[in-house]
């Protein structure tokens, strides 16, 4: 691959305290850059661009100079000329020490002075820095410029030029990395953004997103379960009224009512079979969800200013490429990892991935483990007590229908003849039972499958030792180097986790009908 340059447009006058805000900021640029280009590729080479302009030129080019990366000149023209432009002295110094480091198949000069007015020949300058880049690092207020050949106009110039820019603006109170690219995301103006003492709008837009992508998956999935739901109690009205009519001797008229229940019953269950698109929610719900918990665990990428090392995520979405929504994943993370820069300190960043992050996952799957757990104990006491009643119902109803028998053979079996044998509504209820209870638990074991209450417990067992595990391992890490390293960790391992879902999601059978 050819060689990737990185250039500089910025404000000249930029106040000490200015500098060292912004100065880290541009170095996590670059830093941005460079593991964006070499993440497939080591042996890219980057250069820096630079016509070293005091202020934000020349910060840009120690920057660049910190993290190892050349640096290349471009005058707008002659030295002896440009330097008169300088505030002061010890710019002019600053400048000649930089300058002087280049070599000189590193340095050149556009134009002559006097050949065009001055403002000319800086936008000139600033336009063959746009023209040579692959990436704009601009240091501007976002502010209209006050003059021809300004900061702004190189903005818009390379905005027209759709180049990939990442802006920071000095007089933010927390600069951070704004990246810009026309064919996929907006700008958002500084009068536009949530002001915020711990986040950038890159985290509130990934946060809004993942709202509405877990909205969705709700959505969806409550249609789909209500579906399913109807279903089997439609399922049961039917066989109760089925079980009505043979159980009990109806009136006709009763009898009719009863049938038409049954028959409605069951024509609505075809229908909802049939044309209910319960293959279509299942599907998007999902979908939506995976998107939704991807874009969950690169909140905190954006929010903590760390890179994601691993960007395979587009085959999970195989059976979804069709969707708009195919490259959203792929987009953000390129996203995160241009503009990612927090002015957190390591301890405040350590103790939002444990709260926020890992104690929070932790206590989520424990929580849903007992609830899920609760919930199932008091469903096998309800099925157990169904299950004994209809052993009971058959054993009378045999112990009934055998009396009869012996008695109308002649046989004595023994002297226990209860009164309630000889009772209609007995042998009716008995009989009723006996016929609509194995239906109720057959209802009953749908609907569990279908809620997947038992793969709920283990899966939350397993997530809430997992999130355990990794919040002890935390303890133990004292840089930021370490933390991205754990999170990009928890990242790869949901991957593979929802990777796992979404297959036993797709390749499961429906449930029952």
């Amino acid at each position: 691959m050819d060689t990737v340059v990185i250039g500089i447009t910025g404000h000249r006058l930029l106040s000490a305290e200015q500098k060292e805000k912004i100065k880290p900021v541009v170095i996590r640029a670059l830093q941005n850059i460079v593991f964006i280009i070499r993440e497939h590729d080591e042996s890219v080479p980057v250069i820096a661009l630079s016509p070293l302009a005091e202020g934000a030129d020349t910060l840009f080019a120690h920057a660049a100079r910190s993290i190892g990366l050349p640096l290349k000149v471009i005058l707008p023209f002659e030295r002896d000329e440009y330097l008169k432009d300088f505030s002061s002295g010890e710019a002019r110094h600053e400048f000649d020490r930089l300058y002087n480091e280049v070599g000189d198949e590193n340095r050149s000069v556009l134009n002559h002075a006097g050949d065009k007015e001055v403002n000319q020949l800086y936008m000139e300058v600033g336009q063959k820095i746009v023209n040579e880049s692959h990436y704009i690092i601009a240091i501007w207020n976002e502010k209209p410029g006050n003059g021809k050949g300004g900061t702004a106009d190189v903005v818009a110039y390379a905005m027209e030029k759709k180049k990939d820019i990442l802006i920071i603006n000095p007089e933010d109170e927390h600069p951070f990395i704004n990246y810009l690219n026309l064919d996929k995301f907006k700008h958002r103006g500084r009068d536009e953004i949530i002001e915020s003492l711990e986040t950038s709008h890159l985290t509130i837009d990934i946060n809004s997103k993942q709202e509405e992508y877990d909205a969705n998956a709700g959505k969806f999935n409550k249609k789909y379960r209500r579906l399913w739901t109807l279903g089997f109690v439609l399922g049961l009205v039917e066989v109760c009224a089925f079980s009505v009519i043979v159980s009990f001797h109806v009136h006709l008229a009763l009898h009719f009512w009863l049938a038409s229940i049954e028959f409605f019953s069951i024509v609505t269950i075809v229908m909802f079979v049939l044309f209910g698109n319960s293959t279509m929610l299942h599907k998007n719900y999902v979908h939506y969800r995976i998107i939704s918990e991807r874009l969950r665990i690169k909140r905190f990428f954006a929010e903590l200013g760390f890179r994601i090392y691993h960007t395979p995520v587009s085959p999970i979405y195989l059976s979804f490429n069709e969707k708009p929504e195919f490259n959203i994943l792929d987009n953000t993370i390129k996203l995160i990892n241009l503009s990612a820069y927090s002015y957190l300190p390591f301890e405040t960043k350590k103790q939002k991935l444990e709260q926020e992050l890992i104690i929070d996952q932790r206590d989520y799957h424990e929580y849903k483990k007992a609830k899920f757990e609760k919930r199932n104990r008091l469903y096998k006491k309800v099925r157990k007590f169904l299950f004994l009643l209809f052993i009971a119902a058959v054993t009378l109803h045999f112990a009934h229908v055998s009396n009869e028998y012996f008695v109308e053979m002649g046989i004595r079996v023994s002297d226990w003849d209860p009164p309630l044998f000889h009772s209609i509504v007995f042998e009716e209820v008995i009989l009723f039972l006996s016929i609509f209870i194995p239906a109720t638990i057959a209802a009953c074991e749908a609907l569990k499958y279908l809620y997947e209450w038992e793969k709920i417990i283990s899966l939350s067992a397993a997530m809430a030792g997992y999130f355990g595990e990794k919040s002890k391992k935390l303890k133990n890490i004292n840089s930021e180097s370490h933390l991205e390293e754990l999170l990009n960790a928890i990242n790869s391992d949901m991957l593979v986790e929802n990777l796992d879902w979404e297959k036993y999601m797709q390749d499961k059978s429906e449930v029952p009908t």
